[in-house]
């Protein structure tokens, strides 16, 4: 296929370079091109095997038009510009706020139920399972490195009550009961694309197998959208009363996944603050770091509302 390109978009936090192209035959799409680092092809490949899989069990995402494996170039739909996160930040009445995240909720629950079946462990770019070493190593360490340490000035290697208490906290993880689901690990509405009356899923390649509410999390606990604590709980029912026509849950189970529900809100706020640090500081993108403050307002939130004594994170308290 011959194409013409139009421009380069630039990425929020990718190294993959994305230009938009006019195909031969009139048809707008977009060329992903592979990072130069050393995980880049791996990347493209779960992009491409992961992207095939969602759109074959019929969730909305980019269509794949061709992949190229010796120089790692896919070419895939164009849905435009429009994020779910330019919506919502045009919006100022609370019902039509809702509204929108309602129909991404219902993305999410069409993504978790049709997609989980057939997934192969073997496409996923790292490692394939969210369990406490990875949430240790990828979330919590990320934020204790990142923002404890290299903005807070928090001595992490000297002060053993960190790193223990990091860890007791996602020694949680593998006690969850509701385990074993596809997550995207990154479902948040600057990952969501609006097309006409539709939301797609983009930027998909870091999917792996992991707890039922991680992404539920990342969507409602969004530092880049900031939603009143009211409305994040009344989006969390909604999307239980969802959960609930396919996992039947009783009166004992929903508590349980509420308490679920907050430790991996914990640990995926952490993962987006030490990701805020490693971006603005290590990659040179000050864009990222406006959200630092926004993001520890929400961890403090989460922590103040939170039903489960954790004893492991008192000593957070002062650098919130």
């Amino acid at each position: 296929m011959s194409f013409k390109i139009i421009n380069e978009i630039i990425p929020d936090g990718s190294s993959r370079r994305f230009l938009r192209v006019k195909g031969d035959n009139g048809d707008n799409l977009i060329l992903i091109r592979p990072s130069n680092d050393s995980g880049g092809m791996r990347e493209q490949e779960a992009f491409f095997n992961i992207g095939s899989h969602l759109y074959r069990k019929g969730v909305r995402v980019p269509r794949i038009h061709l992949y190229d494996r010796a120089s790692g170039e896919i070419l895939v739909d164009d849905l435009g510009d429009l994020r779910f996160y330019n919506i919502i930040s045009g919006l100022s009445c609370h019902a039509d706020i809702i509204s929108y995240y309602k129909r991404a909720i219902k993305l999410l629950f069409m993504f978790q139920t049709r997609a989980t079946s057939g997934f192969d462990i073997r496409w996923c770019c790292g490692s394939w399972l969210y369990d406490s070493e990875f949430s240790f190593e990828r979330e919590a360490l990320y934020f204790a490195r990142y923002f404890l340490k290299e903005i807070a000035k928090i001595d992490i290697d000297s002060d053993s009550a960190v790193k223990k208490g990091l860890y007791s906290l996602c020694r949680r993880v593998d006690l969850f009961s509701y385990r074993g689901w596809l997550i995207h690990r990154d479902f948040q509405s600057r990952n969501i694309m609006s097309v006409g009356q539709s939301l797609y899923i983009i930027d998909f390649q870091g999917a792996m197998v992991g707890p039922l509410f991680y992404d539920i999390a990342s969507l409602l606990h969004d530092p880049y959208i900031r939603l009143p604590y009211s409305i994040k709980t009344g989006l969390f029912e909604y999307y239980l009363e969802k959960i609930m026509r396919y996992i039947p849950l009783d009166r004992e189970m929903t508590q349980c996944a509420r308490k679920e529900f907050e430790i991996i809100s914990i640990l995926r706020i952490m993962q987006a603050i030490g990701a805020y640090g490693f971006l603005s500081q290590e990659k040179k993108k000050p864009f990222f770091k406006q959200f630092i403050p926004i993001a520890l307002e929400i961890l403090d939130e989460i922590l103040t509302n939170c039903s489960v004594p954790l004893y492991e994170l008192e000593w957070l308290g002062p650098y919130l």
